[in-house]
């Protein structure tokens, strides 16, 4: 029987009700209740009428989806056709069992009169879980069902204009419902079966993932017009309100700059199918927003827009830009009112103190209090958050800060209820006051107010150390003034045992005129040379000498640059040739000997024989390389996963993008469950990743998380993951479902290390190594080509400091005018994003820089006078140039304070000078000879002392001092070895060893022992002991030397560590050369079944292979290898035995030639993904084809 319903009739919320539910009681059978499901179902398959609408036809099929428990006309439970599916799976006896047994109860009921809107009810339904919900009346009896199926289809469907079908879609029709009915009335059960075969989740799921996902999405084709906007769940519009876009094109929606903008993004996104991205401002009525737009080519003529709100981020940049352009040119006692004025605005907080620590208490440079600065005051720590701060380095305290320090009465008086502290530290480490801020309420945004106090933590320590430095050199300078008189002669005695020292020295010794002719040498240099006696070289020089004339060259090039420049070389590390015609390493330091007026008149020598020291370095430097080219082989993603109350995880779905993220195949991380977990840094995984499990486990229900965590690749590398997780809890299957966005942020996170690391960097770096390094920090952390730091000298400017092409350049000095530099001193700042060589085209260091962009900006004196430049160039326009603005902002002020206080050394360096100069005049020719000696002693790179008969200290040189812990010269007659900082069992070593060498009147020569510097560590020493004599020849005390071999006992044991982890690797691994085997590891020979290695070492990587695969190899990977460097791969490999197994190959051309081998056995994960694809395509019960390889075969 066929019924057509004709007319075209209006959709209401009426049409998704089913008026007549299926009802039974709570003592009928299940299996009856099955039944008259299924009958429904077939009656209403025989009776649907042609042409009816789809909602229609969802609410007849609807219908018997479910039955409705009622007893004395109350609600009171549900059976579901998915609860039949349930209860099919568990393989259960349902004999008589009745439906108060397996119902669902309480139930989810709405009255009539509330059902007024779908999408409260469609909430409704995902609150609860549920997709039945049944109508009540005002007596709360059954009058009605809705479910999730009609209400979207409401939602979705439009009527159906009247349609007559052709008589032979009328008998298709019939016959199809005819042979269901024969199915369904053969087997009761198929009708559930079939329902639940239908049932469809994806509108879920989608809801599900874009609500995870803080992104608005559209789609909009090749003329510019909406085809679908996708704003699930949003805090805020994308587009005006009432406004509904679809179809509309984007010049009517958006405004004219922004269409045009998105448009040409659109075009260019078709045309390359590329990815395209960049960030727009958008005002919609009185609203202005920042936007971050991504745009990705789906379809052939139409495009996915991403769009995200990056307000934030915007707003701190904002806010840290004010921040420092309102301290970036203030100094001086301005300085501290300045910064913590403008921090309080910045971070919106009541209170800003910078303190300096004066004893045992705090004195306030600068107080800020609820918009006032207030009289600095001085407080004793003790018992207040700042005690925590120094002695942490940061403190900070959310909330209920009265409660933690009920001592500190201040607290209580300002009412704070957070705070957040950074201790400032000066150049030696040592903490010398701190910055803080406190608020009547939490501290907004702790992380950013953090980063923002470390920046300027720096910045008010170098302020602070400033002005300390110009206090202590003002008292220096009156303390020289008083030295002036105190100076005398006599000074014989000295420089006769200061000669013996020279004679008796381990070190090899000369000194030369301004001609390079040898003066003298000490008897260790007449050795090397061949000469019998110190006198015979005198008037000779280089070429007279064993070395060879392209050395002596060599050496006398070096001559003439220290008296030229006047200043020493000092670590040349060269070759020579001795006496006995070996070549030998040498280190060697020279320096301008100078006259009593100030002239040079020669060159001073020292060298020692490295040649150990330089054969372990190349030793080291080789198996290094050798180590890294072994070890060195090899966005957001979306997963489903249910997470059971055990704690148990069983993976649904996993995209392709999660490869890219974790750097693990979707496969790998499916057979191994705990593979994810394993990889996760332990600390985060703690911290970040274990509480999130935590709180869903204790909560069945709906809900959101963020998380961040480092993940360690499969390849061994480390990246930064952002976590987006929405979880609910399923009733049927009792375990809560993930819908997991992962994104990888490791980008951000770099950029942020990056700017900490030049914080780092730089903070605590002064004096000459400043400049060097601050270019080099802000070239790493601004990836530019050339960072010039310069001062101010007679229109020109010198540079301080050149960065460029990743190493530091000589210091030289460059032209002013017609220059961008010129631009940035009368502006105080001068951007050029582009063709920077077509605006200054007189400028020719431009041109062979290469420069495209450039960005400088003026340092500034205390006075505001320009001293010099601070400015980057690079070889196309800057990245972020507003964070490179922010950077320079900042340490233009720290290289300007650094520029003056060394500006200001340089003048007390000069008055010193003077000073000196006087203390010159009232000596005689001794004193020229005792500092030609001292200087000598003073230069040489070892550590130097020398005792009496009874081990008594007499004296030694500067680098004794800092072994030693004492503060000068003076401070060491007098001392033993019991009053410095080595150990009991040290001291008497060494006084054994001096009593040995006087009794015997013979030295003692590189003996190797410890020693305990004054930062209590152990280093290892190389000590030569000689006896001392008077010129009676009598032994008098003895001479020691010795020099810090700390690192050459380290690098002896690096390289024993890396042999090591190179054979406990559990990798075979082999090393190539001229197609034979020159090292292979013991995991190298199990892999083949070998057992020594002289079964293989020397014998070509054939013997391993078929012949085939030998072919293979030949012809294909060989060329790949010569052509990238590197191949990976598998092959089949032979055993020594014959046998054959599958194997995982990596393979390394070094440059010379040789080849790294990485390899091992893949057989077993072979044999699992064969395992795994037979499953797949096969029954489990019976082994026979299943559906999935019947349609593939089809």
């Amino acid at each position: 029987m066929t019924t057509r319903v004709t007319g075209a009739m209006p959709l209401s919320l009426d049409s998704a009700i089913i008026r007549e539910p299926l009802v039974v009681a709570p003592d009928t059978l299940v299996i009856d209740a099955i039944a008259k499901m299924a009958q429904l179902q077939n009656q209403e398959n025989l009776s649907q009428p042609v042409g009816v609408s789809s909602l229609h036809r969802q609410i007849l099929a609807e219908r018997s989806d479910c039955v409705v428990v009622v007893a004395a006309e109350q609600v009171c439970g549900l059976l579901t056709a998915r609860d039949v599916v349930r209860l099919s799976a568990q393989k259960s006896s349902l004999n008589g069992v009745t439906m108060h047994a397996v119902m669902t109860s309480p139930v989810v009921t709405l009255s009539e009169a509330d059902f007024t809107d779908v999408g409260e009810t469609l909430e409704l339904l995902q609150r609860h879980r549920v997709r039945h919900l049944p109508l009540l009346d005002e007596q709360e009896r059954l009058v009605g069902l809705v479910t999730q199926t009609t209400l979207q289809s409401l939602c979705i469907l439009q009527p159906l204009v009247d349609h007559e079908p052709s008589q032979q879609e009328a008998e298709v029709q019939q016959h199809s419902q005819e042979e269901m009915a024969k199915k369904q009335s053969a087997d009761p059960t198929a009708a559930v079966r079939h329902i639940e075969s239908v049932l469809d989740r994806g509108e879920f799921i989608k809801q599900a993932i874009l609500s995870a996902i803080p992104d608005y999405l559209f789609c909009v084709d090749r003329q510019g017009i909406y085809r679908e906007v996708i704003t699930y769940k949003k805090e805020i519009t994308l587009f005006s309100e009432n406004l509904d876009p679809v179809g509309l094109p984007m010049a009517e929606v958006l405004p004219g700059e922004v269409a045009k903008q998105q448009l040409s993004y659109l075009k260019e996104a078709l045309c390359t199918g590329h990815l395209q991205t960049y960030e727009q401002q958008v005002q919609l009525e009185d609203q202005s927003r920042d936007e971050e737009v991504r745009v990705i080519k789906i379809a052939e003529d139409e495009v996915l827009f991403i769009v995200r709100d990056i307000g934030d981020r915007k707003q701190a940049e904002r806010q840290l830009q004010e921040l420092i352009e309102a301290t970036a040119a203030t100094t001086g006692k301005d300085f501290f009112p300045a910064l913590v004025r403008h921090i309080a605005a910045a971070l919106d907080v009541n209170y800003a103190i910078v303190t300096e620590l004066v004893g045992d208490e705090l004195r306030a440079l600068a107080f800020w209090a609820n918009g006032t600065l207030h009289s600095p005051i001085s407080y004793h720590p003790a018992k207040t958050p700042c005690e925590l701060t120094l002695r942490q380095g940061r403190f900070y305290c959310a909330a209920l800060l009265q409660q933690y320090f009920p001592e500190d009465l201040d607290l209580a008086e300002m009412c704070a209820e957070s705070y957040l502290g950074i201790a400032l530290y000066d150049v030696q480490g040592n903490v010398i006051g701190d910055l803080c801020i406190l608020d009547h309420q939490p501290i907004q945004s702790p992380q950013r107010a953090e980063a923002i106090l470390q920046v300027f933590a720096a910045r008010a320590t170098a302020e602070l150390e400033r002005q300390r430095a110009r206090m202590s050199l003002e008292q220096l300078n009156q303390a020289l003034e008083a030295k002036v008189a105190e100076r005398t002669a006599a000074l014989q005695e000295r420089e006769q045992f200061l000669q013996t020292v020279l004679d008796t020295f381990p070190l090899s010794i000369f000194w030369k005129d301004r001609n390079s002719v040898y003066l003298g040498c000490n008897r260790n240099c007449a050795q090397d040379a061949g000469l019998a006696s110190i006198a015979d070289i005198i008037g000779k020089t280089d070429y007279d000498m064993p070395w060879g004339e392209a050395q002596a060259e060599a050496y006398r090039a070096d001559d003439r640059q220290v008296m030229t420049s006047n200043m020493a070389k000092l670590g040349i590390i060269e070759p020579l040739i001795n006496a006995e015609g070996k070549r030998v390493w040498l280190e060697t330091n020279k320096l301008p000997l100078y006259n009593l007026s100030g002239e040079v008149f020669g060159v001073l020598g020292t060298y020692q024989d490295i040649t150990p020291r330089k054969q372990l370095e190349l030793a080291l430097q080789n198996s290094q390389q050798q180590l890294s080219e072994v070890l060195d082989t090899a966005i957001s993603g979306i997963t489903r996963l249910r997470l059971y109350p055990d704690g148990e995880i069983q993976y649904d779905y996993i995209s392709p993008h999660c490869e890219k993220n974790f750097g693990y195949a979707a496969d790998e991380l499916f057979l191994d469950v705990k593979l994810w977990q394993s990889r996760i840094d332990s600390d985060d995984w703690a911290l970040e990743v274990l509480p999130v499990f935590q709180a869903i486990l204790a909560h069945r229900g709906t809900s959101t998380h963020r998380m961040e965590y480092r993940f360690n690749r499969k390849d061994g590398s480390a990246c930064w993951i952002l976590t987006n997780c929405f979880v609910q809890w399923n009733e049927v299957r009792e375990c809560w479902d993930l819908t997991i966005v992962d994104t990888d942020i490791s980008d951000r996170k770099q950029a942020e290390s990056q700017l900490q690391n030049l914080i780092a960097g730089t903070a605590a770096t002064t004096g000459q190594d400043f400049f060097s390094a601050l270019a080099r920090h802000i070239a790493e952390a601004l990836e530019v080509s050339y960072v010039f730091v310069t001062e101010c000298c007679d229109h020109k400017l010198q540079s301080l400091a050149v960065w460029a092409n990743g190493k530091l350049q000589p210091n030289e000095s460059y032209p002013l005018p017609d220059t961008p530099c010129e631009r940035s001193m009368q502006e105080g700042f001068f951007y050029c994003e582009r063709a920077v060589q077509q605006q200054f085209p007189n400028y020719q260091s431009l041109l062979d820089m290469g420069a495209e962009s450039y960005l400088g900006i003026a340092l500034r004196d205390i006075k505001g006078n320009i001293t010099g430049i601070l400015c980057i160039f690079h070889h196309q326009p800057l990245q972020d140039v507003q964070r490179a603005m922010q950077i320079l902002q900042v340490f233009a002020a720290r290289a300007a304070a650094e520029l003056e206080r060394q500006r200001a050394n340089h003048a007390l360096e000069q008055l010193n000078q003077a000073l000196e100069a006087k203390v010159a005049e009232r000596t005689a020719e001794l004193q020229e000879r005792e500092q030609f000696l001292h200087t000598v002693l003073d230069t040489f790179p070892l550590t130097i002392f020398w005792k009496d008969r009874n081990s008594v200290y007499l004296g030694g040189n500067r680098n004794f001092l800092a072994n030693a812990g004492l503060q000068s010269l003076s401070d060491i007659p007098g001392k033993t070895d019991y009053d410095l900082p080595w150990t009991l069992e040290e001291a008497d070593a060494y006084r054994a060893n001096d009593r040995q060498i006087m009794e015997s009147n013979t030295a003692k020569v590189r003996v190797l022992e410890t020693q305990q510097t004054a930062d209590g560590n152990q280093i290892w020493i190389e000590t030569t002991k000689l006896p001392l004599h008077n010129l009676e020849g009598e032994v008098i005390g003895v001479l020691g030397t010795c020099q810090d071999i700390t690192d050459r006992k380290a690098a002896e044991m690096v390289i024993k560590q890396q042999l090591a982890a190179i054979e406990a690797a559990i990798d075979g691994i082999g090393i190539l050369q001229n197609d034979a085997y020159i090292y292979v590891n013991q995991a190298h020979l199990n892999l083949f079944g070998y057992t020594h290695l002289d079964e293989l070492l020397g014998n070509s990587w054939r013997i391993l292979y078929a012949p085939a695969e030998i072919e293979r190899f030949e012809q294909e990977v060989f060329p790949i290898l010569e052509r990238n460097y590197a191949w990976q791969g598998e092959a089949i490999a032979t055993r020594k035995d014959g046998s054959t197994f599958a194997q995982g190959v990596s393979l390394s051309l070094m440059e010379d030639g040789r080849i790294i081998c990485v390899c091992r056995d893949i057989s077993e994960l072979k044999q699992a993904q064969e395992q795994s694809i037979h499953n797949a395509l096969h029954d489990p019960l019976t082994g026979l084809p299943n559906r999935r390889l019947l349609l593939d075969r089809l």
